[in-house]
C-alpha cells in the first residue's frame, strides 16, 4: 500500500486526544500556512516537499525547454516559498544560473480549468 492510498482513502481514526481523517482539497491552505511557520516546518517534511517540487519542475523545464507555471493550489499558495523552490531548481540545472523559469499562477484554484479551455478557444479562433 502506498502512503497516498492510505491518506486519501483512510477512514477517520478518533481517540480522546487525536482525530485523523483523510486529506481534502480544502486542507491545502492550512498545509501551506504550516509550512511558513519555522517552528512547525522544522518538524514536518517541508524541505523534502520543496526539494521534490524543484526537481519535478526542473525536469519539466529540461525536457520541454520552457518556463513552468505552478498552478492550482500549489501555485496559488507557494508565494512566500517560490524563491526557495527556484534556488533548489537552479542548483539542479546545469544550463541555467537561476530558477527564474518557475512562475506561480495568479488565477487561484481555477487555473487548470483555464488551461483546459485554452485549447478549445484556440480551435474556435482558427475556425472563424
Amino acid at each position: 500500500m502506498f502512503f497516498s492510498d492510505l491518506v486519501f482513502t483512510m477512514e477517520p481514526i478518533e481517540t480522546k486526544r487525536l482525530y485523523l481523517r483523510r486529506l481534502e482539497t480544502a486542507d491545502a491552505r492550512d498545509i501551506f500556512e504550516y509550512g511558513r511557520d519555522p517552528e512547525v516546518a522544522r518538524h514536518v517534511l517541508w524541505e523534502a516537499y520543496t526539494s521534490d517540487l524543484a526537481m519535478a519542475v526542473n525536469n519539466i523545464h529540461m525536457i520541454l525547454d520552457c518556463d513552468v507555471m505552478l498552478g492550482g493550489y500549489v501555485g496559488s499558495r507557494i508565494g512566500a516559498h517560490i524563491e526557495q523552490v527556484r534556488e533548489k531548481a537552479a542548483g539542479r540545472n546545469t544550463f541555467s544560473e537561476d530558477g527564474g523559469y518557475i512562475r506561480a499562477c495568479s488565477g487561484g484554484n481555477r487555473t487548470a480549468a483555464m488551461g483546459a479551455a485554452l485549447g478549445i478557444i484556440e480551435t474556435f479562433l482558427e475556425k472563424i
